[in-house]
């Protein structure tokens, strides 16, 4: 099929010169203004097109799901969550109760709970201890049932339910045999497609006619196709939507017939992979996809919905997202963001062309002066161009001291968009390096192979010539250069401080693995089937020890010489609290001092927003001692003693 057109959301480009000379002119924005729950996120209309909810603080803080109707006032809050708050949710199709996941203490043992927005009565639908629950399809033609998956036999491996959301009943389809990653439905909710993870790290995707037959195989992918997926099937559940890599470089919107097996590329772009595409709600016409180079880009295969973006585009500059549609496709509920505000939300009645603001994310967030993001590219040593983003004070200087913020993933991508730690780094006078290093995803799958068993080694050397970029550009000062970041991110800083001391003077550490051996040998559960594949990219924690170990900072604790902070969750199930109680064991053993943090109710990351605060309150007071940037007094209920470890 030929695209019609693709549009690029730049955003606004034009850099107006800073009209504040020094930093301290600009106004301190409070951590709690960045860092607190939104005001208002993820709304979304009803099926029908009548009711709207979306997340917003109760009276104690906590972020809960609320309702009102369109063109009323009558908004009410409907569940009353009172520790971590909810985080997503969907409505029914029966446009009155609304589905959402929720862990404890941030285990990841999702439990799929049910409120009925009406009289407001919750029911956990999964009451499983120790089992995580997962949607695996949910179609308006089966409006009374949802496929999930649990792993409530085996926690390694999920096996298909099908739940009665009337009486929540649930009935076993499929029991994992140990390989199955994703499963699809078609638009009868049968299960009819499976993914399955192969010993070399490839995977087969699997087809079948009916529930109950064998299944047989449609397509192979290898093991550079990562993180490819089903999306779906046609109406006439004949077709099956995938995203793939397969035979190209970028991953491409790809349809295969189930039975002549005969692909068709419906969309491919030659740098970068394809992200999300949409369906028509109903009909499950393909109508658009978009991707993420240096700014968010569209490609349209439906001629009205390009009308309709196109007037959009229009009204909002920066990125768009389509949150979600009433049934019938006539109402869009639109998120609007960009480097330098928080997210924007309106209703789009698609007829008229209206388009009424709904809230913003953050308001408050409206009356300071934000820093842009800009996008570069360098070459590694190795020749590999590499991309990224750098932000700046807004004041007229140069040569600040500097951020390298390191993503986590590493298999995620950084985008231009509104970055909450972004903006309070540049705020308190640090410009900001953020690099999409090689392992990356989102510029092809040549870019993230480049990765393989490069933990610690050439991921980190393109961190390393991104400073090296940055100094020579004349933005940052070289001696003045912290390493920050959370999961991988806080590999990065341990390993930054470890294998490479002299380019940095201190690091932050989040929920950061330090040994690579112990990291992959208690990894989730039900990661079981990914394993594989994380083995050829990592490495072997059996027959490769001498590798993970010679890249892991556990084991270079020697070489510490520049002051460090760790922040770790104590119910983290991906990177467990070990990780950072043996590096700081170390550290101690050879009478080295190291600032340690220790959460005992938060997993990978820190969720509720008392945690986040004090996290990255002590966060600024490190850095204002080391980097000699700007501090906002602490307040009593900012004081992180209490963590102290």
């Amino acid at each position: 099929m030929t695209i019609i057109s693709t549009i690029l959301s730049f955003g606004l480009l034009l850099m107006g010169s800073p009209t504040k000379s020094s930093i301290e002119e600009v106004a301190l924005i409070p951590r709690k203004e960045i860092f607190g729950n939104p005001e208002y996120a993820n709304p979304q209309v009803s099926p029908n097109g009548k009711l709207l909810a979306y997340l917003a603080p109760n009276e104690q803080g906590v972020s809960n799901i609320w309702v009102r109707t369109i063109g009323k006032k009558d908004d009410k809050v409907v569940t009353n969550d009172q520790n971590r708050g909810i985080r997503d949710f969907q409505w029914q199709y029966d446009n009155q109760h609304l589905i959402y996941l929720k862990d404890i203490g941030g285990d990841e043992n999702w439990h799929l709970f049910q409120v009925n927005t009406v009289t407001e009565r919750v029911r956990d639908l999964t009451p499983f201890e120790k089992a995580r629950a997962e949607i695996i399809a949910y179609e308006p033609s089966k409006p009374n049932h949802m496929l999930i998956g649990l792993n409530k036999r085996d926690r390694r491996f999920h096996d298909a339910y099908l739940l009665n959301l009337e009486d929540g009943e649930i009935a076993l389809i499929e029991e994992n045999p140990g390989n199955i990653v994703q499963y699809a439905a078609d638009r009868n909710l049968q299960l009819r497609a499976i993914l399955l993870s192969k010993r070399d790290g490839g995977y087969t995707v699997r087809t079948r006619e009916k529930e109950n037959t064998p299944f047989t195989d449609l397509i192979e992918w290898d093991i550079d196709d990562q993180r490819n997926n089903i999306i779906g099937f046609s109406q006439d559940n004949q077709t099956l939507f995938m995203n793939t890599s397969k035979d190209s470089n970028t991953k491409r919107l790809l349809q295969v017939h189930i039975n002549t097996k005969k692909p068709i590329i419906l969309f491919e772009n030659p740098s970068y992979d394809l992200k999300e595409v949409f369906f028509q709600p109903v009909t499950y016409k393909t109508q658009a996809v978009n991707f993420y180079g240096k700014y968010q880009g569209w490609s349209f295969l439906d001629n009205e919905f390009e009308k309709d973006f196109t007037y959009l585009k229009k009204q909002l500059p920066g990125n768009i997202s389509i949150i979600n549609r009433d049934l019938n496709d006539t109402i869009w509920v639109v998120g609007n963001s960009r480097d330098i505000s928080s997210p924007k939300y309106f209703l789009f009645e698609r007829s008229s062309h209206k388009l009424s603001h709904l809230f913003d994310a953050r308001p408050k967030l409206n009356t300071y002066k934000l820093s842009k993001m800009r996008p570069f590219s360098f070459k590694a040593r190795d020749g590999m161009t590499i991309y990224g983003y750098y932000s700046l004070p807004p004041v007229k200087k140069t040569k600040f001291p500097a951020v390298m913020l390191v993503k986590g993933g590493p298999w995620t991508q950084d985008k231009w968009d509104f970055k909450p730690m972004v903006q309070w780094l540049t705020n308190r006078g640090y410009a900001v390096i953020q690099v999409n290093y090689r392992g990356s995803t989102g510029f092809g799958k040549q870019y993230t192979s480049a990765s393989k068993k490069q933990w610690g080694a050439k991921m980190h050397d393109d961190l390393i010539d991104a400073k090296k970029w940055a100094v020579e550009q004349k933005i940052i000062d070289p001696n003045k250069i912290a390493i920050v970041g959370g999961s991988y991110g806080g590999y990065s800083a341990l390993v930054g401080l470890t294998f490479t001391p002299e380019e940095f003077c201190c690091g932050v550490s989040y929920v950061g693995p330090s040994n690579l051996v112990t990291l992959l040998k208690t990894i989730p559960p039900y990661w079981y089937a990914l394993k594989a594949a994380m083995v050829r990219y990592i490495g072997d924690p059996d027959s490769e020890q001498e590798l993970l170990r010679a890249r892991s900072p556990l084991f270079k604790v020697d070489q510490i010489t520049k002051p460090l902070l760790i922040a770790q969750g104590a119910n983290d199930p991906r990177v467990v609290q070990a990780e950072s109680d043996q590096i700081v064991k170390a550290m101690r053993n050879r009478n080295m001092d190291v600032e340690y943090l220790l959460f005992p109710d938060e997993g990978h990351g820190f969720v509720k927003p008392d945690n986040r605060i004090k996290v990255f309150a002590a966060t600024e007071k490190f850095l204002q001692e080391y980097l000699g940037g700007r501090m906002e007094k602490v307040d009593q209920d900012e004081e992180w003693d209490i963590v102290k470890n």
